[in-house]
């Protein structure tokens, strides 16, 4: 586990959503599966694509009232 560049991760998956422009809901789910793919490798800045579409699986968000 290595959370160095899960930020950065972050900002990248949120960035990656808004071009596929997709909704806030979709941006922050991607957003958050990514930094978590991050911190899932030793290699800063790198994921598996693998371990990207398995915590998409796990990843859902829900609207707070």
């Amino acid at each position: 586990m290595n959370t160095v560049g899960c930020g950065d991760s972050m900002v990248a998956g949120f960035a990656v959503a808004m071009a596929r422009r997709k909704g806030p809901e979709e941006m922050l789910r991607l957003a958050t599966a990514v930094s978590n793919a991050n911190a899932l490798t030793m290699q800063t800045g790198h994921f598996e694509r693998e371990d990207l579409d398995q915590v998409l699986l796990m990843t859902a968000v829900k609207k707070i009232k």
